[in-house]
């Protein structure tokens, strides 16, 4: 009697997980349509890209102190400043938006494996001691 009892609760359970899962999001959250758009004037975008601009300038000068410190090679260094360079030229022809590259790969943390754009995600060298 027990075993029939418990046996009818799984499958009622699993019944009803499937047809939750079956259903899927009906939410209109992820409706982007549905999203205000924000209005930028032509004094707040000029401030975004000279703020973005500073921010792309200093990081290329850390990248520079760690490619003179050792922390990354050569080849590493060209291809930060490659990505480095290109976010500039987007920037400064005014091809961004507020907030640009975030939220966009959700369950992507830095403990994943890949990247969102499928290159290998740079790890720290490994030092022997």
């Amino acid at each position: 009697m027990r075993r029939a009892f418990v046996l009818v609760l799984a499958l009622i359970l699993v019944i009803g997980t499937a047809s939750f899962a079956w259903a899927g999001d009906t939410s209109t959250s992820t409706n982007q349509a549905n999203v205000p758009q924000l209005q930028i004037s032509d004094a707040q975008k000029a401030k975004l890209t000279s703020l973005w601009t500073q921010i792309l300038e200093v990081k290329k000068e850390i990248l520079k102190d760690n490619l003179k410190k050792g922390v990354i090679n050569q080849d590493q260094y060209n291809a930060m400043e490659k990505r480095l360079d290109a976010r500039l030229e987007a920037v400064k022809s005014g091809k961004f938006t507020p907030g640009m590259r975030r939220g966009m790969h959700k369950g992507m943390g830095p403990n994943k494996d890949r990247c969102p754009g499928g290159d290998a995600r740079w790890q720290q060298p490994q030092t022997q001691s």
